[in-house]
């Protein structure tokens, strides 16, 4: 297997970081790799572990609510714009609110995302503060009940 064939190529992708089976088709799409090989190379790296939108999900969303807390409606476009399949998105939202170690409570982190705000809005005037500190939350993929439950605290 020659460093340039269309197998290493996605081998070395694989190797920066974990990537959707959506990711690694379209960079060998890009590559013209006809859809033949791309699907031969996509099931070898599947069966070999390699390869696996489940597991990239899971990490995905477990190194955000680690790293960068969002809230599950940004998560869901990120995991989207991966090609991950809706299917896997719910399971793994889903799985993020009931896992046993450590389930996501969004207030609470929706809260640790607004502490730091909070303090740099606090001189300014009590609805510039709200309407600022809402629509950050907001953008951060909170739900619209756990920003209020946060603005009327």
């Amino acid at each position: 297997m020659a460093a340039s064939s269309p197998r290493g190529y996605a081998l070395r992708l694989l190797k920066q970081r974990l990537r959707s089976v959506w990711e690694i088709d379209q960079a060998l799409l890009r590559r013209q790799v006809p859809e033949e090989e791309r699907q031969e190379i996509i099931t070898s790296l599947t069966e070999a572990g390699l390869l696996d939108d489940v597991r990239l999900a899971r990490a995905w969303v477990n190194d955000r609510d680690r790293f960068q807390p969002r809230g599950a409606i940004v998560l869901r476009q990120e995991l989207m714009k991966k090609g991950i399949a809706k299917e896997i998105i719910d399971q793994t939202l889903r799985h993020r609110l009931e896992r046993e170690e450590e389930p996501i409570d969004e207030y609470g982190q929706a809260l640790q995302v607004a502490e730091p705000k909070m303090r740099l809005y606090a001189r300014l005037d009590p609805e510039t503060r709200r309407r600022r500190l809402g629509g950050f939350l907001l953008r951060r993929g909170f739900s619209l009940g756990t920003v209020r439950r946060i603005l009327d605290a």
